[in-house]
Formats: C-alpha cells, structure tokens, sequence
C-alpha cells in the first residue's frame, strides 16, 4: 500500500510541477489530487474490465458457440470517470448475430454508454435538481448537457408493479388522498397539465404538537393523461391494496379530496371505498367567501357551519342568497354555493363521521411534486412530466436505492430483448417497518370545530344574518 501510495505521489509531483510550486494554496492542491485519484481509479476500472474480456476471449468453452471476430472500442460513462473500453466482438454460430461478450456479461445494452451506477446517479439527481445540474453531478470529471439529459429521460417509461405477500395485513379501514399539481407545458404556457398524487395509509400517529405521522404510506403519481388514464391511475391503487391487505377482512376505504370531477369518481373504481370532502378545502371554501362581506363576517361563517353540520341545505342556499347581495365579489359567493352544494353528500360524511383521519394532500403535493414539477417557472413535455412524477413518487416510498433497482431493470430488459423492453417494470416490495426519519411532511393542515365541540354554533338556533 505504501509503495501504491508513493507511486501515485511521484506522478502527481512530475505531472503537476509547475502547480505545485505554490505550496500554501491547500484548495488548488487538493483539487489536484482529486482529480489524479478520479483518473486512476477509473484506469484502474478499464483496465480490470479489459483483463476480464481477455478472460472470456481464453475460455474454451467460449471457442464452442461463438468465433472472435475484432477489437471495437466503447466510451464508457461511470460515476468514476469517462474511459475508452476495448472489447472483442464475437460471431454467434447458432443466432446468426455479432455481439461483445463482455457486454452481455455485464448486462450493458449495445447501444448504451452508461454503467448502471451512473445511469442511477443521472436518475437520483434529474429526479431532485434540474437537468443541467444532473449532467454535471454523475461525476466529478465530465460534464453532460441538459439536453442528453432530457434525451434519457424521453426514453424511459416507468410502470410499477406490485409483488403479492403470501401473509396479507388485516385492517379494518384504510385511508386515502387525492391531489394534483398543475404543471406547465412546454411551447403551451398556458396549458396546465395535471400530475396526480395519491396515497393509501391505515392510520395517523400524533407524534408532537401540529406534528403527525402516516403509518405505512405508499405513493402513487403520474400524469394518466389517456382516455383511460383515471382508469389506470386507480387500478395501480387497487393493485397495491389487493396485493398487501386482506380485502375480504378490510370494510372501508376512505378517499379524501378536494372535490375536483376526476377524484369525485374515484369511488366507482376503488372497491369499498366512499368519498369525502377534505376539511382543508372546506374551510378554504367557507373562508374565501365570508372574506368579501366587509360586517359580519364571523356570524356568516358560524352560521354556515350551522347549516352544513344540520344537514340544512335550504337554509344554507337562503343564507348565501342573502349575503351574495351585500358581497363585493358575488361570483365568489356563487362560486362557494355551487362547491358546497355539489359536494354536500360529501360534506355531510365528513363532518358527522366519527372514524376521520384529516387530509395532509396539500403539503405531500408541495414536498413531493411542487418542489420539482411547477416551481420557479419550469416548462415539460408531457413524458419527461409523467416519468418524474412517478420518479419522484417511488423516491417517497423505497428512497434512493430505488433508483439502482430501476437501472438495473431497464438494463436487463434491454440485454435481454425483452417485449416492450422501453417500459421498466419496477417491482415494489412493501416494507415491514416505517421509517420516520425517511418520511416526508404530513402535516394535517387545518381543522374544522367538531360538532359536540362548538356549542356557541349550535347554542345559536335562530340565523340572523
């Protein structure tokens, strides 16, 4: 070791000498040895590469199927370096076909540049920061443009998979929430396209003040923009719950949203599932419309809960009719009447249910989507969109090392000639223990007075607006 380590400084002292006149600048100095120690090591990759080549060109039974035909040479991208690879190319007797043996050995496609680590680097980096930062981060040596970036990405299409459990969980109820985040098109500003997120867990923990956690949670997003794309979307929910819950154990299913139109439906595909208003939206909705009454703004607002906490939907149409008049943003007020009164079955089960859980949508959309979908202006094409969003949706639930186990299928795929071998079947296998530390932010945003506990609405039985 020590004289591996004398060597290395010798060619450091004569190749930089001139640098290395100036021995006080510690930065330049240790930039130096970085960059010697990174061209080393990756000579050292390309030579034990090209040694095990010659291992395989020496072996007998090789000289049985396949007849050495040439020398080609590869650039090869690790996350150690850029190299040039010599490997022998052979002729298959029995396919008909040229192929480099080494290759096949390590299971990198033909027309493929990357090692399987820095294929997962690019990913891991692409997933998080933008394009131009992912072309430098692969590794210290090379840069990348953002365009290959995006190139590579264009060729990817994630489709996630479910492995059944022989011993199925037995719970009784289970939770879901649905959102979107509105994504801006490329060439099309004003576009949006929507990024769905949803995610199924058994309960919430209260872990500090305003502080809770989702036990076992998995996340599912992606864009679904095809006709049957809601379809689709919910059938990968229903997968995940057939595969990990005993469905004929579980007795409900209950799905939390905004009451847009595609997550009002979601209880025709989700089995035993029933639909509810998230009380976030809700008080937002009540909230946005008491704001344009300039006087007695706090006796609408309790008296619109009075109405919907006593199923009083008469009352409540009377009540905003009334105000409507006296508002300076009377679409507003129709607006909120319109939400209130489409979604009120749902309303009605969200304030007189007794087994809530709260609804976190909003900020899992800002953490896990917003921060890299629809912040700081940014425009997508519809693939690079849907493929992040179900990148980043995989990184909440296996965490980085999921990167490597989608390279690695797509590099199989690809060696193998496999059917449809351009979409990644990634197999997810739920985890036995949830990892708080891991966890992104699920925080309840809001909350509503109960019905026993607001005695003042209820105490008011006449309205006096």
């Amino acid at each position: 070791m020590e004289r591996i380590v004398s060597q290395i400084l010798e060619t450091v002292k004569r190749k930089y000498a001139k640098e290395l006149l100036v021995k006080d600048d510690l930065k330049k100095i240790e930039k130096i040895f970085k960059k010697t120690s990174d061209e080393i090591t990756a000579n050292s990759l390309k030579k034990y590469l090209e040694e095990y080549d010659q291992e395989l060109k020496l072996d007998n039974n090789r000289n049985k199927n396949y007849v050495v035909q040439r020398t080609v040479s590869k650039n090869i991208t690790s996350i150690l370096g850029t190299f040039k690879l010599n490997r022998t190319k052979y002729y298959d007797k029995e396919k008909d076909c040229y192929f480099c043996l080494l290759d096949k050995k390590l299971n990198i496609p033909e027309y493929e540049h990357m090692t399987p680590l820095a294929m997962a680097r690019m990913l891991e980096v692409a997933t998080n920061s933008s394009y131009r930062i992912a072309g430098r981060e692969i590794n210290s040596s090379d840069e990348f443009s953002k365009g290959m970036i995006y190139h590579k990405l264009k060729r990817l299409e994630i489709d996630e998979q479910y492995e059944e459990k022989r011993v199925k969980k037995k719970v009784k109820v289970l939770y879901i929430n649905l959102d979107e985040d509105h994504v801006a098109i490329q060439k099309s500003l004003n576009r949006k396209l929507q990024c769905k997120i949803g995610y199924v867990y058994e309960n919430v923990i209260k872990v500090c003040k305003n502080r809770y956690k989702l036990t076992n949670k998995h996340t599912i997003c992606g864009t679904y923009l095809k006709s049957s794309g809601n379809k689709a979307f919910y059938g990968k929910i229903n997968d995940y719950i057939e595969c990990n819950y005993d469905t004929d154990y579980l007795k409900k299913v209950i799905i939390y949203g905004d009451g847009a139109k595609w997550i009002t439906t979601s209880a025709d595909y989700i089995l035993k599932s029933e639909f509810r208003l998230d009380k976030f939206h809700l008080m937002k909705s009540i909230l946005e419309a008491t704001r344009t009454i300039s006087n007695n703004r706090k006796r609408l607002k309790s008296n619109i809960l009075k109405c919907l906490y006593e199923n009083n939907k008469e009352m409540l149409i009377n009540l905003i009719d009334d105000a409507i008049e006296l508002s300076n943003k009377r679409d507003k007020m129709i607006q909120t009447r319109d939400y209130l009164l489409n979604n009120w079955e749902a309303i009605q089960r969200t304030l007189l249910s007794i087994d809530g859980s709260g609804c976190s949508a909003e900020g899992n959309v800002s953490h896990i989507l917003s921060a890299r979908l629809s912040q700081k202006g940014m425009g997508w094409c519809e693939h690079n969109a849907d493929a992040i969003g179900k990148l980043r949706g995989i990184q909440a639930n296996d965490g980085e090392e999921a990167f490597t186990k989608i390279t690695e299928t797509y590099y199989y795929q690809r060696t193998h000639y496999c059917e449809d071998s351009e979409i990644i079947k990634y197999t997810y296998r739920a985890k036995e223990h949830y990892d708080l530390n891991k966890s992104y932010i699920n925080r309840l945003q809001t909350t509503i007075p109960d019905y026993y506990m607001n005695k003042k609405i209820l105490e008011n039985k006449d309205i006096n607006y």
